[in-house]
């Protein structure tokens, strides 16, 4: 940190899930023991209309966009997407569990004020929600 803000390199996205249980899939699928982020993460929920997304099938994401690790061309496309200013919301196929979706923000488009923000709370996971 310094001076007070964030030096980021990269795009600047918000990345969330279609529910707060896929966001903990989410997060267990990169770590060891979901325990050890006990404290650290708060759930905020987000609201927005249908006009606001645009939504890239599973068909049309680049081969290899659900391996373990990140691969450049779903890299590429988050910031073409982000560039392109083409929509406030993009839905995704969640890589962990395809039938659910996970939504990224563009917190630089026009349209981002529409998205209503709720009241945000403390994430406590199950700590029986680790690795075997």
């Amino acid at each position: 940190m310094n001076g007070g803000r964030w030096n980021c390199v990269g795009t600047p996205m918000v990345y969330t899930s279609s529910s707060l249980s896929l966001a903990t899939l989410e997060l267990l699928v990169h770590i060891e023991d979901i325990s050890i982020i006990n404290g650290l993460y708060s759930v905020i929920p987000v609201e927005f209309d249908d006009p606001l997304i645009e939504r890239i099938s599973e068909t049309a994401l680049p081969i290899g966009w659900d391996a373990p690790e990140p691969i450049a061309d779903t890299q590429i496309l988050g910031d073409e997407w982000i560039n392109g200013a083409s929509s406030a919301v993009l839905e995704i196929p969640s890589a962990v569990t395809t039938s659910e979706s996970n939504f990224l923000f563009n917190p630089q488009h026009s349209d981002f004020g529409a998205v209503r923000i709720g009241a945000s709370y403390r994430f406590r996971p199950d700590p029986r929600l680790k690795h075997q």
